[in-house]
């Protein structure tokens, strides 16, 4: 025997719950002429994003990496004065070399232990490194 328990379709109720009242994000009452949606509308593309581990996709007819939005703003608002902070004392001291030149560019070689034999070959070679690098080099040997 048929058993019926009545209703048939859900389909024109409100059971369905696709339908959002605020369809844009971020909505700021204002009529945006290129909106961002979570439904498809003439002339939208879909886009797609990653948010904690999820896949979403929302519409909108122009690219959304180029839409201005206050939170671009607030980013350039924190990266100026870092960018100054970090680059300012690099242009006030002529780059990287922060470092002051020695009151003394004397090459020291002591050989207090008597453990070096040709001191004329150290010294040309460590006036080599002065040269090229700028750091004044020494050479002390002790005894313990």
């Amino acid at each position: 025997m048929p058993h019926s328990s009545g209703g048939g379709s859900h389909g024109g109720g409100s059971h369905h719950s696709s339908h959002h009242s605020s369809s844009r994000h971020g909505g700021s009452g204002r009529s945006d002429p290129h909106p961002i949606r979570r439904t498809h509308y003439p002339g939208a593309r879909r886009y797609r994003y990653r948010h904690f581990g999820r896949t979403s996709y929302f519409y909108c007819d122009t690219d959304p990496s180029k839409r201005w939005s206050p939170a671009r703003l607030l980013v350039l608002i924190i990266y100026i004065p870092v960018l100054i902070a970090i680059l300012g004392p690099l242009f006030k001291y002529g780059g990287l070399s922060v470092l002051k030149k020695p009151s003394s560019t004397e090459i020291v070689i002591s050989d207090e232990a008597d453990v070096l034999d040709d001191t004329g070959a150290l010294r040309t070679s460590l006036e080599k490194f002065y040269k090229k690098s700028g750091v004044v080099p020494a050479v002390v040997t002790v005894n313990e």
